[in-house]
């Protein structure tokens, strides 16, 4: 079956791979060795498993899947410690800041607080349809669910009163806080991505694609907002004029996109089976990674940024090594010559020609007039 997700643990020694489609009998989540590839632990579901976490201390972890559970594991035994039960698949699951509460979200229109120790229900949030996601906000006396319903809604977390309503035409696929918590950010089918008062619940900017909004992010000083698309593109903005500053094109949907750790790159991967690195500034293409031609459902990059974890539905998590200077010693000791015509337009669209190995020839069938030393 395809994997549905992948992630590093903290020193990058370990891999956390989530599995299964509907047909497929592995409904697993798997720990890897990150170096050997051998398999650690296996976590296994009664049906597809949609999300894995690792808690802070990388002890425990949780999954959440089709099988109408969230389950708490022990990371290195792989015991099952403690199962959270919905009545519809759970979409997803999070601990709060010191572990001992879980919450998860579900098929079953309710998002749900328990006792992470005793497993008991401490406070449950309705929607009218399925609940897509769900988030604290920091010191948590308050969460944010969102839901196919076409509203997210700001909650009292300990008494479960309704605060705030947020409204879509259509069914609303994710929602964050701002860094103050004073702004909301949502997307959702209806084509747009919203920008909103929490306090008031005033529509503050709408930024409209072609399609449905699969994702939404702030950069990290809230000028700019990244969003991404069914429509094929990922577009950079201007969070306060709400203006395009830039676009990044696939062949299909985008299933997600997150900046670099200085901003200067933006990730991107696609239904078109590619994951591409842009440069933000001038929207250039920088790397294309197709790793099996299959749908990319994620992709991470490791804290040096020189390598990139990715996912596929055709069931391959792989990890890329981005250095691009590294990379170009190994081609040269290896290579006879230097990049064809066709390849530098292929892999360096908009780039003027050169030879990436120096002390080989340019290949012949590169124009004259392009050549640069």
């Amino acid at each position: 079956g395809w994997v549905n997700g992948a992630a590093w643990n903290g020193d990058e020694s370990r891999i956390l791979t989530w599995s299964g489609d509907w047909d497929s009998p592995n409904r697993t989540a798997i720990l890897w060795d990150a170096a050997s590839g051998a398999r650690l632990q296996t976590f296994a579901h009664e049906s597809r498993v949609n999300g894995a976490a690792w808690n802070e201390d990388e002890s425990r972890i949780l999954t959440w899947g089709d099988d109408r559970t969230a389950v708490l594991w022990d990371a290195a035994s792989g015991a099952r410690l403690q199962t959270f039960a919905h009545e519809g698949d759970v979409n997803g699951a999070a601990w709060n800041g010191d572990e001992s509460r879980i919450l998860t979200w579900s098929e079953d229109r309710t998002a749900v607080v328990w006792d992470a120790a005793s497993g008991a229900r401490q406070q449950t949030f309705a929607h009218e349809r399925e609940v897509r996601g769900v988030a604290w906000n920091e010191d948590e006396s308050r969460i944010l669910t969102w839901s196919g319903d076409g509203t997210a809604v700001l909650w009292d977390a300990a008494s479960g009163t309704r605060r705030q309503t947020f409204a879509h035409e259509g069914s609303v696929f994710g929602a964050v806080w701002n860094g103050d918590e004073s702004r909301i950010l949502t997307w959702s089918d209806d084509r747009t991505a919203v920008l909103w008062d929490a306090a008031s619940g005033a529509r503050r900017q709408t930024f409209a694609h072609e399609s449905w909004v699969n994702g939404a992010a702030w950069n990290g000083d809230e000028s700019q907002i990244l969003t991404w698309s069914n429509d094929g593109t990922a577009v950079l903005w201007d969070a306060a004029s709400g203006t395009r500053q830039q676009t990044f094109t696939h062949d299909d949907g985008v299933n997600g996109a997150v900046w670099n750790g200085d901003e200067s790159r933006i990730l991107t991967w696609s239904g078109d089976g590619t994951a591409k690195v842009w440069d933000a500034q001038t929207g250039q293409l920088r790397l294309v990674i197709s790793p099996d031609g299959t749908a990319i459902t994620a992709a991470q990059w490791n804290q040096a940024e020189d390598r990139l974890l990715v996912a596929t539905v055709g069931g391959i998590a792989r990890i890329y090594d981005t250095d691009m200077d590294r990379l170009v010693d190994a081609a040269c000791q290896a290579a006879t010559r230097n990049f064809t015509w066709a390849e530098w337009q292929l892999y360096f669209p908009g780039e003027p020609y050169r030879p990436i190995c120096p002390e080989l020839p340019v290949h012949p069938s590169v124009p004259q007039a392009s050549a640069s030393p």
